[in-house]
């Protein structure tokens, strides 16, 4: 089963079920998972309505920043004769 958390929600889905005269499950396991469901639906949609907002005017700034003081090439201190295995 699927949809539009900006459309339905699974406890609407479910409560009009129960007007139309279905019976669900009632068990405990059944109830805590429903029970988180409907938090992490309830979570989504409230994720889903907040503005979204950048960290910085561009995804890739902080990489690109960190690359280029990154020292590149070959910047081994250890020295040649230690490098070779004889």
């Amino acid at each position: 089963m699927a949809y539009d958390l900006h459309e339905h929600s699974l406890e609407e889905l479910e409560s009009a079920l129960q007007d139309k005269g279905f019976h669900l499950e009632c068990s405990l396991l059944n109830k805590l998972v429903r029970a988180l469901i409907y938090y992490v639906e309830e979570t989504e949609i409230h994720n889903l309505a907040a503005p979204r907002r950048l960290l910085k005017k561009s995804q890739n700034e902080a990489y690109t920043h960190a690359w280029e003081r990154h020292p590149h090439g070959d910047h081994d201190d250890t020295p040649p004769e230690w490098r070779e295995y004889k």
